[in-house]
């Protein structure tokens, strides 16, 4: 019996970076500071991209209070009853 044939797509430019990078033998120390400034990067990318679409809808501060005050949650109904 064959075993399907899958595809992978091709490493994107960051992962071939980060590949080239990681192949080198680096101090734990240094591993760990990289981490931390790929999480801080992707961080400020998220809170930029936010505090942009934050402006285009034009919300306040009230607007964050009121949908941090907004239950979303279906109420729970038992069916079985």
């Amino acid at each position: 019996m064959e075993t399907p044939k899958t595809t992978q797509p091709p490493l994107s430019n960051l992962q071939r970076e980060l590949l080239g990078l990681f192949a080198k033998e680096v101090p734990e120390k240094d591993l760990i500071a990289i981490k931390e400034l790929l999480g801080k990067y992707f961080a400020e990318k998220a809170m930029d991209l936010a505090d942009d679409f934050w402006g285009t809808k034009g919300w306040s501060d009230e607007k964050a209070d009121q949908i941090l005050d907004t239950k979303l949650r279906t109420p729970y109904e038992d069916t079985n009853l």
